[in-house]
């Protein structure tokens, strides 16, 4: 009886050996044909794999499930073996997400909006009804989309997002590498003179929300999304709270123009400085048609003796105008960088325009000096 019991211990013990329980794995590892398929069904720790080689030749199925299981042993990979999911399909799970991580504030609204955006981008491509383990670097290459590269940019990095975030819940083994278009600096500012003409024509509330822009750097979103409790008027700061990435959050300069502007807001009842009736969100959303209106009058007046408004010179120039009278007066990089909110201070270097009238001088002076001495020789 003792010995029978030693027996049947000493077989459990072998049973649970990492050699015997590989070599159980591999005698379980055996393909099936199904149709004109051959499938492969093998255990790895536990875990069952299961699907088609694609192909026809048994031979050949038995390479492709020996390499199937030597990759997954030597990577621990559990990426799921089943056939990938449609973008389009896919897209439904990852806007969820995406809407789940704003809910828990680990994504800002703004944030939202863009993939939501990004995504409508995608929507119209033939992208969208391929399946996402199809989608290749050439795929993405070929694709255009309207207006400047930083809305294409929109797209492709909410593409990326989404193909990253595959890999991430194991329905993809890797990502293809998404390439972004270049995107060019804005090379339009905002002069005084046409500050002066805009102001004179734009109606309310573009005409304060472009005070703002010109006085503070902010973007137009982050400032029509202004509330009353962001104002502190004793340290004469405005704080953003949020914006389009996590280090918008920031204070900004509250100029007394902008003090002026604000103090005849506050007086409503909206806890929004620019509120709205029309939108869901309570405060305004959107200037666009206000600006292209202003543009016009400002071209058409009879008074203006300048070049008309290029159509170049958009709202967000105000914005871009700030950072360089900033630079200009002599504020460091960094400190325009907090300003304006960027993360990276490429981003801050590729929209400024530093001041040349320095250079402009060292040349009429040259000139001044060659002129001299071309009087001395000439005499």
């Amino acid at each position: 009886m003792i010995l029978l019991t030693y027996m049947r211990m000493s077989k459990q013990a072998d049973a649970f050996h990492p050699s015997v329980r590989a070599t159980q794995e591999e005698k379980s590892m055996a393909v099936i044909k199904r149709s004109k398929y051959w499938h492969y069904e093998f255990m790895i720790d536990g875990q069952k794999y299961r699907g088609t080689t694609k192909e026809t030749v048994k031979s050949r199925a038995n390479t492709f499930e020996s390499v199937l299981i030597a990759e997954i042993r030597t990577t621990g990979s559990s990426v799921n073996l089943r056939r990938a999911p449609v973008l389009r399909d896919f897209a439904t799970r990852f806007l969820q997400f995406v809407d789940a991580q704003t809910v828990s504030e680990r994504l800002d609204l703004d944030t939202k909006r863009y993939y939501h955006g990004g995504w409508k981008l995608l929507e119209g491509t033939r992208l969208a009804g391929m399946r996402i383990d199809q989608i290749g670097t050439s795929d993405a290459a070929v694709l255009t989309f309207p207006h400047s590269p930083s809305n294409a940019n929109r797209a492709f990095r909410t593409l990326r997002r989404m193909i990253n975030m595959a890999v991430d819940w194991k329905l993809l083994r890797a990502a293809p590498k998404i390439k972004e278009l270049e995107e060019l600096g804005r090379t339009a500012l905002i002069e005084s003179s046409t500050e002066a003409l805009l102001l004179k024509h734009a109606p309310q509330p573009l005409a304060d929300v472009l005070v703002i822009m010109m006085d503070c750097g902010m973007r137009p979103e982050e400032a029509m999304r202004m509330r009353k409790e962001h104002v502190f008027w004793d340290r004469s700061v405005v704080l953003v709270p949020y914006g389009k990435s996590f280090k918008s959050k920031r204070y900004v300069p509250l100029s007394e123009r902008i003090r002026k502007l604000l103090r005849l807001r506050v007086s409503g009842d909206s806890p929004w400085l620019f509120p709205s009736k029309r939108a869901q969100c309570g405060h305004l959303t959107t200037l666009a048609k206000q600006w292209t209106a202003t543009v016009e009058a400002v071209n058409l007046a009879a008074e203006q003796k300048l070049p008309p408004i290029s159509p170049d010179l958009k709202l967000y120039c105000a914005r871009h105008t700030f950072a360089t009278d900033m630079l200009a007066e002599g504020m460091n990089l960094a400190e325009v960088k907090e300003l304006m909110g960027h993360e990276d201070v490429k981003t801050t270097m590729k929209y400024l325009h530093p001041n040349t009238s320095g250079s402009a001088a060292v040349v009429n002076q040259k000139n001044h000096s060659k002129s001299l001495h071309l009087l001395k020789a000439a005499g």
